[in-house]
């Protein structure tokens, strides 16, 4: 036998029984999974996993509440816990059950180097569910999440002669899983995950984090990108976030993924590409969701749903209320609209309700909408759609004209703020079509009836409609 393969098959065969006495019970399968119950065994997985094994296709579950008060402040000269899954080389890649246990007074404080850091660093192809997270106190560098800083996974395309003949994925997944207490790092920050990547999807999670950051940051991710069919799905974030670029309640940005049945109810503070949702989305998708964000940003491309939206994005059956400021390109759903002649790489925004109270931007010659702030291609039927939009016909839009004044020492432009008029009014216009302040049932299913009042949407007399998923 060859000496290497021999080797091979005595790591596989006599890891499970090397971990079988590190834990309470169990054998690491489906049905009977390794127990973890006290601090010091989830330190042993920790150190199993930085030390080379990934446990992949492993299992566990905690049985008990676990406090890591013990791993803080003086573990480790003052840099808290080590990540589960620390690096590119080190990731976890098994399956993990919190059961509904709780994690409590995990502190990290890894901000100059490490590119990892959350209870799991890097998670690849694994899964982590039914966990709760409170009383955290996180700084990383980049890739800075409660659960996880990084969750990947990858994607395989066979062909034929004729082409494409099938696409296999294997992602990571988040599920049923929130974070309460304090998420910060540089990039890539968010309350439940830093970086999501191919094929991995975030689901039924929430966060009540206070999120700060630099570049891409959200209340639940900071980043999706690279494809794949990942994605956010039924979660919500109640924590304060704030950032500089790409920053957004749900996530910081979006390439090529989805954001579906979200809501936000916490304030959003950034500089440039900021908004409720999400700061700039990328070929994907925001579809049924609402927040009732005030979102602010110093520079440009602010919105209630997305700051940003490129290359072949939507934003289909949203609303949202709050105020929106910032200093130009400023939308009550979207700050900035790049349209494409190219058909595939067409935007639009549709069937998307905006009930703010007021929209302010104050740079010189800014650009504001009741729907959409700067569209700078211009949307038609060659570069992008707006159809069926509606504003509240109370909301102020406040803008500076940027008068030109004359003087004997000769000109400049006025920095008087004016409300904005006349208003581009119509369903496929920037300032979309007149409804109420807080239009009644009657009006949402009939006005909005394209929206899914049967799966997704309930609305009762004198509120907002809800996502039935969070009833």
């Amino acid at each position: 036998m060859d000496k290497k393969f021999y080797i091979a098959v005595c790591v596989c065969v006599l890891a499970p029984q090397l971990m079988r006495a590190q834990f309470s019970n169990g054998d690491g399968t489906f049905e009977s999974p390794f127990q973890i119950n006290t601090a010091e065994q989830l330190v042993q997985l920790a150190e199993e996993v930085n030390s080379g094994n990934n446990c992949s296709s492993l299992h566990f579950i905690l049985t008990a509440d676990i406090d890591l008060a013990t791993y803080g402040f003086d573990w480790k000269d003052g840099k808290g816990w080590i990540p589960i899954g620390h690096s590119d080389k080190a990731r976890f890649q098994g399956n993990f059950n919190g059961a509904g246990c709780k994690i409590s007074n995990i502190f990290i404080n890894r901000e100059e180097y490490d590119s990892y850091s959350g209870l799991f660093g890097y998670v690849f192809e694994g899964t982590i569910q039914n966990l709760e997270i409170v009383n955290a106190n996180i700084t990383g560098n980049k890739n800075v999440g409660g659960v996880a800083g990084c969750i990947n996974g990858t994607v395989t395309t066979t062909y034929d002669s004729e082409g494409v003949v099938g696409i296999v994925r294997n992602g990571g997944n988040i599920t049923n899983c929130n974070v309460a207490g304090e998420v910060s790092g540089k990039s890539f920050v968010g309350g439940v995950v830093g970086h999501v990547g191919l094929s991995s999807v975030i689901t039924d999670c929430y966060s009540s984090c206070t999120v700060n950051g630099e570049d891409h940051v959200g209340g639940i991710v900071g980043d999706v990108c690279e494809g794949g069919g990942n994605g956010i799905i039924n979660c919500y974030a109640i924590g304060a976030i704030s950032g500089y670029m790409q920053v957004g309640g749900i996530a910081g940005s979006v390439n090529s993924g989805n954001i579906v049945t979200c809501y936000v109810t916490s304030m959003v503070n950034g500089v440039s590409s900021v908004g409720g949702m999400a700061g700039k989305v990328t070929n994907s998708s925001i579809e049924n969701c609402f927040t009732s964000s005030n979102v602010y940003g110093s520079n440009f491309s602010i919105g209630g749903v997305a700051g940003d939206i490129w290359n072949g994005s939507s934003i289909t059956n949203c609303y949202v209320t709050g105020s929106i400021r910032g200093s130009d390109h400023v939308g009550g759903v979207v700050g900035h609209a790049v349209g494409s002649f190219i058909p595939e790489l067409r935007v639009s925004i549709s069937n998307c309700v905006a009930l703010n109270d007021s929209i302010t931007a104050w740079s010189v010659e800014s650009k504001a909408g009741r729907i959409v702030g700067l569209c700078s291609i211009g949307m038609s039927n060659n570069t992008g759609t707006f159809e069926n939009n509606c504003a509240n016909n109370s909301m102020i839009v406040t803008i500076c004209p940027g008068t030109i004044i004359t003087t004997s020492n000769g000109w400049h432009r006025s920095l008087e703020m004016a409300i904005k008029s006349p208003l581009a009014i119509g369903a496929d216009k920037e300032d979309g079509v007149d409804c109420g302040a807080t239009p009644d049932e009657d009006w949402w299913t009939t006005n909005m009836s394209m929206w899914n009042w049967d799966s997704f949407w309930t609305v009762t007399k004198g509120s907002h409609p809800k996502l039935k998923v969070f009833q």
